[in-house]
């Protein structure tokens, strides 16, 4: 368990490098913004469901590892391959979109320190928070071993997670939509290299073999 958790504390860890890193590199960001975006609802109240990711991508993958070694690696490595392609398109095609503070309100402060944790709040498309969520769902669906009331229970999760983004404005619609394929693709680059490499290889790499 503890070098289980050690994995996964490294690869948060190179994801927030990757994330916040490429900014410096960043310049003349695009607006994704359209009207389309003005006409979706700001509910505050979907914060909570927004969070809900941090718990995910963090436990996610333990359970995953004890239902199925080798969906685990191939969950990793994708997970892996969408943290570089999105650090790709990042500095490639710097994108940004003016956050809805809320003047007042309850959870005013929640909002403010969601969109403060953000920093310069770029990094918007293709959504990694989406993204990551349709590797996890992905993932429990294809390992095949997951019952039905926890396939459902991802789902429900997930599927908040990826609404809240829009609802409480921390991302525009093409932000989501763009995340699609950068998930697809990051499942099958994960698929391959476990496939070409073989899954025990791949967890002696982790030191989980």
């Amino acid at each position: 368990m503890l070098s289980l958790i050690v994995v996964e504390t490294v690869i948060l860890c190179v994801q927030i490098l990757f994330y916040f890193g490429c900014e410096l590199l960043q310049h003349d960001h695009k607006d994704v913004r359209r009207p389309v975006d003005d006409r979706i609802p700001f509910l505050p109240g979907f914060a909570f469901a927004y969070l809900l990711w941090f718990p995910l991508i963090a436990l996610f993958p333990l359970f995953l590892y004890y239902v199925s070694e080798k969906d685990y690696a191939v969950y990793q490595l994708s997970i892996l391959v969408s943290i570089v392609s999105s650090t790709v398109i990042y500095v490639l095609f710097p994108t940004s979109m003016e956050r809805h503070v809320p003047e007042e309100g309850h959870l005013r402060w929640l909002i403010r320190l969601i969109y403060k944790c953000d920093f310069k709040g770029s990094n918007c498309s293709p959504s990694l928070h989406c993204a990551q969520c349709y590797l996890i769902l992905a993932s429990a669906c294809l390992c095949g071993t997951f019952n039905a009331g926890a396939l459902v229970l991802i789902l429900i999760i997930t599927a908040a997670i990826v609404v809240s983004t829009v609802m409480i404005k921390q991302h525009a619609l093409i932000d989501v939509m763009t995340a699609v394929p950068l998930a697809v693709f990051s499942y099958l680059a994960g698929w391959l290299i476990a496939n070409n490499m073989g899954y025990e290889t791949i967890l002696r790499a982790l030191g989980l073999a």
